[in-house]
């Protein structure tokens, strides 16, 4: 449980603070996973995992190749260091 100290006295955070805090928390932490990434993972990027499995969906519904050449794409922009 999270507080604060007001001139010596312990408060406990109340329902607000705590849900503040803790969306603070998890901003914080998703800076520090996005810091991590090397400058190759954020250019070898495919998208949303939701965008590539519509394209998926929507190549087998259409017989095309669209998922397959855009990741074709996006390693032959972006090649492994």
């Amino acid at each position: 449980m999270r507080s604060r100290n007001v001139n010596g006295v312990i408060i406990p955070f109340t329902d607000a603070e705590n849900a503040e805090a803790d969306d603070r928390d998890v901003l914080h932490a998703t800076k520090v996973e996005a810091d991590k990434l090397t400058q190759y993972q954020r250019d070898r990027d495919y998208g949303s995992v939701g965008d590539q499995l519509d394209m998926i969906y929507k190549d087998q519904i259409n017989g095309t190749t669209t998922f397959k050449d855009h990741v074709a794409a996006v390693k032959l922009a972006h090649p492994k260091p």
